[in-house]
């Protein structure tokens, strides 16, 4: 897999206004990442991705939810967004945190190893959406969930881009978050 999949970095001064919008809708009870979480499948212990995290308005929440025996793997292609995270772990003494940059859509995780990757506000600015899928299947259990928030795109179309990649099928969805488990081997290519 090449590393060319991934759009630009945004400048700093780019990810500083997104962060000031973000303090602004918390301020105003808009945007409360809690009620993402509410709806996910999450146990204590377990290993959840947190992809393209941003500040980590839900990474937080996510590793109160896992707790100490479980994990949170921040990622993002934002340095300032990682650097972001480790400083509001730090702050809410959270331990169960581990922060990623990356490069391409290879994430240097073990196949199978996780059981929930985490997509809000980030499908719609992925350029190889195919290969973040297949990426995403790879590392999830075989009864592992993906939890999709499409953001600033169609919610229609990017269940279609989920479902068509036939590695996902839709568990559930409430609003604009959608549940989707992953597909086991023998029922993919059907």
């Amino acid at each position: 897999m090449a590393d060319t999949f991934l759009p630009g970095r945004e400048s700093s001064l780019a990810y500083r206004v997104m962060l000031l919008q973000y303090r602004i809708m918390g301020g105003l009870g808009l945007g409360n990442p809690r009620k993402h979480v509410e709806h996910m499948p999450i146990e204590p212990g377990d290993t959840v991705i947190d992809w393209g995290c941003g500040p980590g308005r839900v990474t937080i929440p996510l590793a109160m939810r896992v707790g100490a025996a479980g994990k949170v793997v921040a990622v993002d292609i934002e340095p300032l967004a990682l650097e972001s995270v480790r400083k509001r772990a730090a702050s809410e003494g959270l331990g169960n945190i581990q922060t990623i940059l990356l490069e391409s859509y290879a994430i240097p995780l073990e196949p199978n190893s996780v059981d929930l990757v985490v997509l809000l506000d980030t499908f719609h600015g992925v350029s190889d959406r195919p290969s973040l899928l297949s990426e995403i299947y790879r590392i999830l259990r075989a009864d592992g969930y993906l939890f999709m928030d499409p953001g600033h795109m169609n919610r229609d179309a990017a269940r279609g881009m989920v479902l068509d990649s036939r590695l996902f099928q839709l568990e559930q969805s409430w609003d604009r978050d959608m549940l989707f488990r992953r597909a086991s081997a023998g029922r993919r290519h059907c």
